[in-house]
């Protein structure tokens, strides 16, 4: 998967996405797209688990735990199909790289 930033963007969105995904949690936006489903779906209900997982405070633990999500390592993976699984963490990867490079800048 590829995702775009236009040379408009002057990183200002993806500055967003990395300071929501990255810091202390994984964006309440990105939950809301998530179909309600009363609960339904054991993959529905893990996938919005992890997207509104808080990552510790301590940056170390943070860093720590941020690799173990976009490895497919987590605990929180578990009832994500493999699909959708490897479909986010194609997003994760590509935000961390978004956060590498700007933390080179």
């Amino acid at each position: 998967m590829i995702l775009g930033v236009s040379p408009l963007d002057n990183l200002f969105e993806t500055n967003i996405i990395i300071k929501n995904l990255t810091k202390q949690r994984f964006s309440g936006r990105l939950v809301r797209l998530v179909p309600a489903n009363n609960g339904r779906d054991a993959g529905m209900k893990a996938i919005k688990r992890l997207l509104n997982y808080r990552l510790p405070k301590d940056d170390t633990a943070a860093k720590i735990e941020w690799l173990d999500i976009v490895e497919g390592r987590h605990e929180y993976w578990k009832d994500i199909p493999s699909e959708k699984k490897e479909l986010l963490r194609s997003f994760f990867i590509f935000v961390s790289q978004i956060a590498q490079v700007l933390q080179a800048v």
